[in-house]
């Protein structure tokens, strides 16, 4: 899970969370299009599948729904070939009241 540096406080339940990763060069873009994004929705308590990547080794991702818990706490998960370890050299995370 990601929990930003300082909570996160929404008017609204509902948000935009629009994510930037930025992969090393060692990472296989065979196994980044078989990888899929999911953020955690607090209102259905279950993960919830955003896309999957396109391989390139910078990839934006999008999601609208309940993602930021009453905390402030925003949790991804990247699901991955099991035998394929991802270098994630940067992560942006923005988020949006909607």
């Amino acid at each position: 899970s990601f929990s930003p540096w300082a909570p996160v406080r929404l008017s609204s339940a509902r948000s935009q969370v629009n994510l930037r990763l930025e992969f090393g060069s060692a990472t296989p873009r065979g196994a980044l299009r078989s990888t899929t994004v999911f953020f955690y929705d607090w209102g259905k308590h279950e993960f919830t599948p955003a896309r999957k990547l396109f391989g390139a080794l910078t990839d934006d991702v999008s999601l609208i729904g309940n993602i930021v818990s009453p905390s402030g706490e925003v949790r991804m998960m990247l699901d991955t070939p099991s035998d394929v370890i991802l270098e994630i050299q940067d992560m942006v995370l923005s988020v949006m009241a909607q």
